[in-house]
C-alpha cells in the first residue's frame, strides 16, 4: 500500500520548531506557489515559518487542512488518510 500511494513522491520529516527545521521550511516555501499544512491550527500558529510568510512572499497561497477539523473534541489531533480509514473500518 505504501509503495502504491507514494509512487514517484519525495518526502522528508522535519521539526519546524527547531532552528534547522525552520531554515528548511523557509527554503521550501521560497520555491513554492502554494503551501498546504496538514497541522492543527494551534500547531501552525506556533510555527512562525509556516503561519507567516516572509517579506516578499505575499504571492504564496497558504492553506491548512486538518483531519479532524478546526473545532470539536479532536481538532487538536494530527491525522492522515490511514488514520481515517482505520477509524471508519467496520468492526467485526
Amino acid at each position: 500500500m505504501y509503495v502504491t500511494m507514494n509512487r514517484n513522491k519525495r518526502g522528508m520529516t522535519l521539526d519546524p520548531s527547531s532552528p534547522e527545521g525552520r531554515e528548511i521550511v523557509k527554503k521550501l516555501v521560497a520555491t513554492a506557489d502554494v503551501v498546504v499544512a496538514n497541522l492543527p491550527r494551534k500547531s501552525c500558529a506556533r510555527s512562525r515559518s509556516i503561519s507567516k510568510p516572509e517579506a516578499g512572499e505575499a504571492d504564496i497561497i497558504l492553506t491548512t487542512v486538518t483531519a479532524f477539523g478546526a473545532g470539536g473534541p479532536w481538532s487538536h489531533k494530527h491525522g492522515f488518510d490511514g488514520i481515517g480509514q482505520v477509524m471508519t473500518a467496520p468492526r467485526t
